[in-house]
């Protein structure tokens, strides 16, 4: 705003000479006299067409055909400036006394190009040229030399359907404001300026309003006032405070609504992101106080962040200058509803809703983890994910290049803690990995939440180290690897009773009162393309021992596993017979079955030779072999040969 304020100056001061003349002076002397003045104080050509011609009503002054102002040497962008018009206004009174006060200034259809080089020079940057004394067509600058126009005092200044061409060489971007439609106030040169401002952003309706105190202290370069309220849509950001153009920063109190981020965005020639809900989906609001500068760093110091309708405090800090904006955070919050990051509440985590119904093939959409750059660290109350409520939470967010790091440094979670580290890259398909562990957490809720299993209640810890890929949450479940390993002290499995099927043979200790009671569970478990294996199961209780061995796909929501008892104890005259139990079918609704073949086979192998051995017992009594000294089948065999040759009176 500095240069275009010296600008306008520079030519109000120009032509308002010209009105003082032109009642002496031919119209094209007049314009050869303005642009002569113009070049001398910036270096820069200027071309009015169809020269300056004199106004005496409503208002003495002057209007210009088309007016062109070239660009510097190195653009070869074109004109720097090209409007169809420039009409003037000035105070006769205040002429005659040597001041300059100008009623109105308006310029009709202006064309601004602005550009930065690959050397981070600006176009706008003028200088006037070196000139030998007394050269030819020389004169002295109006208002002190090129570098310190003469302020003028500005009661109105317009622009009309203009436009403003932003190039940026070394970035390689460029940008448009179109339909520009502004209006400028300057009473006074010392005091206040007003800009009100409408126009276009890559399509997008866009509007400002400034209020700058001590105008001509701040073109000084000396720190001022700074009121300053922006809309695009219906996004509004409003900021109060302190600009120092020496140092090209701002600070002060911010204020903004981005109720439309999509407009935001369009505005600023970028893509929104899809944010989930919770996390901006809606809306987001920011206050606090905010330091920006010229390098496109921005800190918001005493933050209030809302996010649709969670509410964090902390400090937020953003850069702007590398591929991706960046954002850095330390926030806090109380308990944040995150529920759609878990695909809704109950029925298990990306589950179709009903039983059984498979898990949800809808496309992820991970684009915001594409967005930015972030390195953020949280401190909650609590947190609601949907298909978890977590208590106190600390966690660390970093993410670049659409590859994310989330450390759980502590969650509670479930009665117990849960902590490790969760890996997400969103540069292709969508993966993830995690390593974790959850200490003395109640087993029935963490289940229910992650695989809609209500069977298994108690506490323990568990440990995995899990990998997948895809982009749905089906794909991502069918192709779940890794491994880990549950240890689980006192509870019960739910609906079916494992001592009553095993102790009476009988599969039909199941329903709804029933239950297992155990005193310990452990296992070891791989998972490869989304099926979980697992052969050393112990299980212990008061009446039933037993091992376990099978699989689960979880995947296909399905299992296929066998527990075989080991002792059955507290039974009266319990033989020992193992009859192992098959579990089968969908989580949500398993079959039993006792596999009595293999109980009948084995108990069949362990009477057959209970014979064997009764037979060799009689055997080696029956040839004087020594009782119970294990002769083998062939010995037996040689020593009743022998035997029998002695009867028949052989050698």
């Amino acid at each position: 705003m500095r240069w275009m304020i010296r600008l306008l100056g520079l030519v109000v001061t120009l032509v308002a000479v010209a009105v003082g003349a032109l009642v002496l002076i031919p119209a094209d002397r007049i314009a050869a006299l303005v642009a002569g003045q113009f070049q001398q104080a910036t270096g820069r050509q200027m071309v009015i067409a169809g020269g300056v011609h004199p106004t005496l009503w409503p208002e003495l002054g002057v209007r210009t055909g088309a007016v062109t102002i070239a660009n510097a040497p190195w653009s070869k962008a074109g004109p720097m400036v090209q409007a169809e018009g420039l009409r003037v206004g000035v105070d006769p009174l205040a002429l005659l006394g040597g001041r300059v006060k100008v009623g109105r200034v308006d310029l009709l259809r202006p064309r601004i190009l602005l550009e930065r080089g690959k050397d981070g020079r600006g176009n706008w940057q003028m200088a006037a040229p070196s000139t030998a004394p007394g050269a030819a067509g020389t004169q002295p600058a109006q208002g002190g030399g090129a570098g310190a126009p003469r302020l003028v005092s500005i009661d109105r200044a317009t622009i009309s359907d203009g436009a403003v061409t932003w190039i940026d060489d070394a970035g390689g971007t460029t940008r448009t404001l179109e339909g520009i439609d502004a209006t400028f106030t300057l009473p006074d040169p010392a005091g206040a300026a007003d800009l009100g401002l409408k126009a276009r952003v890559n399509g997008q309706p866009f509007a400002l309003a400034l209020h700058l105190a001590r105008t001509a202290a701040a073109l000084a370069g000396a720190p001022a006032d700074l009121t300053l309220s922006l809309t695009a849509g219906g996004s509004t950001i409003a900021f109060t405070g302190t600009a120092d153009p020496a140092k090209a920063s701002v600070s002060g109190a911010l204020d903004a609504n981005l109720a439309d981020l999509p407009a935001l965005f369009a505005a600023a020639g970028l893509s929104a992101p899809r944010l989930p809900q919770g996390l901006g989906a809606r809306s987001i609001a920011a206050r606090g106080n905010l330091t920006a500068g010229a390098d496109g760093r921005a800190t918001l110091a005493q933050a209030t962040l809302t996010l649709d309708s969670n509410t964090l405090t902390g400090q937020i800090g953003l850069a702007t200058a590398g591929a991706r904006p960046k954002v850095t955070a330390i926030l806090s919050a109380g308990k944040l509803d995150l529920a759609a990051l878990g695909g809704g509440t109950g029925g298990g985590a990306g589950a179709s809703g009903a039983s059984g119904g498979g898990w949800s093939k809808a496309p992820i959409d991970v684009s915001a983890l594409r967005a930015v750059d972030a390195d953020v660290t949280l401190s909650a109350a609590g947190v609601d994910l949907g298909t978890a409520d977590l208590g106190q939470t600390d966690v660390a967010l970093s993410l670049a290049g659409g590859k994310a790091m989330l450390a759980l440094k502590q969650i509670a979670a479930y009665q117990g803690t849960i902590s490790g580290q969760i890996l997400a890259d969103a540069t292709g398909t969508p993966a993830v990995s995690a390593d974790l562990t959850a200490d003395k957490v109640a087993l029935q809720p963490l289940l229910t939440a992650f695989a809609n299993y209500t069977r298994l209640s108690g506490t323990g810890r568990l440990t995995a180290s899990l990998q997948s890929r895809g982009g749905s949450m089906d794909a991502l479940m069918n192709a779940l690897a890794g491994s880990g390993e549950i240890r689980l002290g006192q509870g019960a499995l739910q609906g079916f009773d494992l001592a009553g099927m095993l102790t009476h043979l009988d599969p039909g200790y199941v329903g709804s009162g029933a239950r297992t009671i155990y005193d310990a569970i452990t296992a070891t478990f791989t998972i490869t393309g989304g099926v979980l294996s697992n052969s050393d199961l112990q299980f212990k209780s008061a009446l039933v021992n037993a091992t376990g061995k099978g699989t689960f796909d979880i995947g296909g929501r399905t299992l296929d596993y066998t527990v075989t008892p080991v002792a059955l104890q507290g039974i009266a005259g319990n033989t020992g017979v193992q009859v192992p139990l098959k579990i089968s079918g969908p989580w949500a609704a398993p079959k039993f079955g006792l596999d009595l073949n293999a109980a009948t086979n084995g108990k069949l192998d362990a009477e057959k030779k209970k014979l064997e051995d009764k037979a060799k017992a009689a055997a080696e009594k029956a040839l004087g072999l020594p009782a119970g000294s294990g002769t083998d089948t062939r010995t037996l065999q040689d020593a009743a040969k022998q035997g029998l040759m002695k009867l028949l009176g052989g050698n």
